[in-house]
């Protein structure tokens, strides 16, 4: 497998794959892929392997969302069976 090609990096439920383990092989992925590579990870929470993970990262943006989260009235919720 090559990553060297490799232009964008995602991470979904970063927190749980540091909870399963993942930790290694997180870090061997982050080596192997180019410095270019735009490297994002979300994560419902930040627990503290998380944030110093997140921390080695050139330049890490943290995005954090507000508890009170109001949805827009012109959401539309569809489910097709």
């Amino acid at each position: 497998f090559n990553l060297s090609q490799c232009q964008m990096l995602v991470l979904d439920e970063a927190d749980r794959l540091f909870e399963m383990g993942f930790t290694m092989q997180i870090r061997d992925i982050m080596r192997t892929v180019p410095e270019s590579c735009q490297k994002a990870l979300f994560s419902a929470t930040m627990p503290k392997q998380l944030v110093e993970f997140a921390s080695v990262l050139s330049d890490p943006v943290v995005v954090r969302m507000e508890n009170e989260v109001t949805l827009s009235d012109e959401l539309r919720v569809s489910f097709f069976h």
